[in-house]
């Protein structure tokens, strides 16, 4: 009997420490490669503290590691810079965009799912850096169909 409980001591272990090993790299950052968000959205929200919807066209392109969202509303066009960061106690990580528009400094923090067509859709929260957001607005992109990644 205590040649038994040897021997299954010396399989459970290397199992526990396979176990605690992938589940210890799966809680780690894992990211889609930034070139999985690139291509044209249709932003759709609320702007923050007024309350106002909008919707926008927008496109995701990678430069030099990072991802440059451009939006177009109105007439008007805007350049926001985007990366993967953490956010959170637990460490979460998160796309975060920044921008000045206007001279304010603006984030916007998404958190993204795969739709059941493989394509990225995005949902974060528009705020002030500063911190003097009252409400904070909402922004979800929607992957526009037909040719997406790479796209001018």
């Amino acid at each position: 009997m205590k040649h038994i409980r040897n021997n299954f001591g010396c399989i459970l272990f290397p199992v526990l420490l396979f176990s605690l090993t992938w589940a210890v790299r799966s809680a780690a950052v894992d990211c889609p490669p930034v070139e999985f968000f690139e291509g044209r959205y249709e932003a759709v929200g609320r702007k923050p503290d007024s309350g106002d919807l909008y919707t926008e066209s927008v496109t995701v392109k990678v430069k030099e590691g990072n991802l440059i969202m451009t939006r177009c509303a109105d007439g008007e066009t805007r350049i926001w810079t985007g990366r993967f960061e953490t956010a959170s106690p637990d460490r979460m990580t998160v796309l975060r965009f920044r921008s000045s528009p206007d001279g304010t400094p603006m984030e916007i923090t998404y958190t993204w799912n795969v739709d059941p067509d493989n394509r990225p859709r995005l949902t974060g929260y528009v705020y002030r850096k500063d911190g003097k957001t009252r409400i904070p607005g909402m922004d979800t992109l929607f992957s526009k169909h037909g040719k997406t990644r790479g796209t001018p």
